[in-house]
C-alpha cells in the first residue's frame, strides 16, 4: 500500500518517532520531534509558514514537509531564502519555489499543509560509529 499510495501522516509521523528512538539507543543521539504552532497547524498562509520555516532552519531544525497537489510527496528541507526552499529529497527535486507553493488549493502548485509539517531538532551530540 504504501508503495502504491505514498505514506500518510500517520504512518510518516510512526516512523519518525521510531527513528527518533533509534538514534537515542543506539547512538546516544537526541533528536526532538516538533510540529508548528498548534493556532497555525490548520490555517497558516503561505507568509506565516514560511517565516517558521526560516525561524526553524536557523535554530537548526530540518523540516520534512508533506507535499499535495501537483506532487504528492514528503521532502526535507535544508536551507531556506525568500524565494525558496533547499531540498534534500528522494525524488531528486533540489528547490522548492515559494511562488509555485500554496496552502490553499493546490493542483497545478505545489501544496503545503501546516499540519503537515515536522520540525527535527538534534539535541546532543553522538557518534554514528558507535562511540558515545
Amino acid at each position: 500500500k504504501v508503495a502504491c499510495w505514498g505514506m500518510s501522516v500517520v504512518t510518516l509521523s510512526r516512523l519518525l518517532l521510531c527513528a527518533v528512538n533509534h538514534m537515542q539507543e543506539e547512538f546516544g543521539i537526541e533528536i526532538s520531534l516538533g510540529k508548528m504552532p498548534s493556532g497555525s497547524r490548520h490555517n497558516a498562509n503561505l507568509e506565516t509558514l514560511w517565516t517558521e520555516f526560516g525561524r526553524r532552519i536557523d535554530e537548526g531544525a530540518v523540516p520534512v514537509i508533506g507535499l499535495f497537489g501537483r506532487h504528492e510527496h514528503w521532502t526535507v528541507a535544508f536551507a531556506i531564502s525568500e524565494k525558496y526552499l533547499k531540498l534534500f529529497d528522494s525524488d531528486g527535486m533540489r528547490i522548492l519555489r515559494r511562488a509555485a507553493c500554496t496552502t490553499g488549493q493546490a493542483r497545478r502548485r505545489y501544496g503545503i499543509r501546516p499540519r503537515d509539517v515536522y520540525f527535527l531538532y538534534r539535541l546532543t551530540s553522538g557518534s554514528l560509529d558507535g562511540e558515545r
